[in-house]
């Protein structure tokens, strides 16, 4: 039997305590509370506590891109930085899409990079300023979308967001266009997807054959690439296929015009 007596003081047997100047006083008092809680703190609750702060755990899934495993918690899953599409560097730059396939592991905890920028303001203005964040890494090499799906029983909703930027920035990683707010609200599936900007992505160059000159739609659909990924894999993360809505902000929703004068019956379901 542990004796805590010299722990375990009631507030007024602390009140009776010698009359120490008020700041010794508090201080003893805390080392009191400090010690209780150190020496009753049970299992049972540091298991409560652990449980209450949601702690994540991982969660996978068999895609066309490989096995992507991402993190779940308070019943939503995360997947993030899950290549869709080839680099389109090299013999691909200028080109279309080409579509990523594997059967090799994916780790889809953190996000991809930003294609390549070219902002109209200072960087600080755009990121910080708007988006509170720092301006995002980047890459030609960015084909990477994002899944966040509630963990229901039955297929939900799909919404497939689209970035703004006129084109020229933006980013599917960007706080402000985080999924996960709206997948748990809704009870729906959220992607969010990186298409090229900027130069590499719409170059409007007369020495570029047509299909080298809306790069950045083709990224994202709807015959062509990113679309087409979540129609193959979006029923694996709990999503519906047939229910597939997109939509975007600013540059987001002109490219939403544009893939609608293009659509392709049965790739938005």
């Amino acid at each position: 039997m542990v004796d805590v007596d010299p722990v375990m003081r009631s507030p007024a047997m602390v009140a009776d305590l010698p009359r120490w100047g008020l700041s010794e006083r508090t201080h003893q008092t805390r080392n009191y509370t400090q010690l209780c809680l150190r020496m009753h703190l049970t299992p049972g609750l540091v298991l409560a506590l652990q449980l209450s702060v949601g702690w994540a755990a991982s969660v996978s899934v068999q895609t066309t891109s490989g096995l992507v495993t991402g993190s779940q918690t308070n019943g939503l899953s995360t997947f993030k930085g899950i290549r869709f599409g080839q680099a389109p560097t090299g013999s691909l730059r200028w080109e279309p899409p080409v579509a990523f396939t594997s059967t090799a592991s994916q780790n889809a905890t953190s996000f991809g990079p930003a294609c390549v920028q070219q902002f109209p303001f200072a960087v600080a203005a755009i990121n910080e300023q708007l988006f509170n964040t720092p301006p995002p890494a980047e890459s030609e090499d960015c084909l990477f979308l994002n899944v966040w799906a509630p963990t229901s029983t039955t297929a939900t909703a799909v919404v497939i967001w689209l970035y703004g930027g006129a084109l020229t920035f933006g980013t599917a990683s960007t706080p402000t266009y985080d999924g996960a707010s709206l997948a748990a609200s809704q009870n729906i599936t959220v992607v969010s997807i990186n298409y090229r900007t900027n130069v590499f992505g719409f170059p409007n160059s007369p020495d570029l054959p047509t299909a080298g000159n809306n790069l950045g739609f083709l990224d994202q659909g709807p015959c062509q690439l990113a679309f087409q990924w979540v129609q193959q894999n979006i029923a694996k993360f709990g999503g519906d296929p047939k229910k597939v809505t997109i939509m975007g902000q600013s540059a987001g929703g002109r490219s939403v015009a544009s893939q609608y004068a293009s659509y392709t019956p049965g790739t938005l379901g």
